[in-house]
């Protein structure tokens, strides 16, 4: 019914009404889950702006490890919300392009927007450290560790101890082996089941 319905030649935001609902219908009977998707590739064709098929497409992508379309399909959400929406989205493409795409750069750009909208936000803070540090920029990271160290309570050793190696192998980067030495030792006595500290603990003494 829903594929004669589609060929009647609807209206473009009817006829990607259609499609999502085809798309949603094959998946509920169990059927392919690559062919329920192109339905939502062609919902978003006719009507860019459908959130139910561009919602069923990234989960698809996500189910099938499709990182790079995923991360598409959250920087296109991006430019349809409002900005007090986008910030989560920003965090989200940031975890993205950290954690599952290896791309650091683009980590760091995503998640620097998402401070610009929340420059007060602690939540950002920890992971724009992990991506300023994994794309090797250590004179941006440095401040955000040590202001992350300062802000972390009693019960957060394992925390602290993360953010206190970080210091170290920007000291170390440096050939500061003083201060890496150092801030080994105190990740050491925060937590002395970490294994890069271990490793580092034993490389330079």
């Amino acid at each position: 019914v829903l594929e004669k319905a589609v060929a009647l030649g609807p209206e473009p935001e009817e006829a990607a009404d259609l499609e999502y609902r085809m798309g949603s219908m094959m998946l509920k009977q169990g059927q392919d889950a690559d062919e329920a998707a192109m339905h939502y590739v062609n919902a978003l064709e006719m009507n860019p702006f459908h959130t139910g098929a561009l919602a069923a497409l990234e989960g698809h992508a996500r189910d099938m490890g499709d990182w790079e379309q995923a991360a598409e399909l959250v920087q296109v959400k991006v430019g349809q919300v409002e900005p007090e929406e986008q910030l989560d989205l920003f965090k989200e493409l940031g975890q993205i392009f950290g954690d599952k795409l290896g791309r650091p750069d683009d980590s760091v750009a995503a998640l620097e927007a998402a401070r610009d909208l929340a420059p007060d936000d602690v939540e950002i803070l920890s992971p724009l450290a992990d991506a300023y540090y994994g794309a090797g920029r250590y004179d941006d990271a440095e401040p955000l560790l040590e202001q992350l160290l300062s802000s972390s309570g009693r019960g957060k050793r394992k925390d602290k101890a993360r953010f206190t190696f970080r210091l170290g192998t920007i000291a170390e980067a440096r050939d500061d082996m003083d201060g890496a030495r150092e801030h080994f030792d105190k990740a050491y006595r925060l937590d002395s089941t970490y294994g890069p500290t271990l490793v580092a603990l034993g490389r330079i003494h």
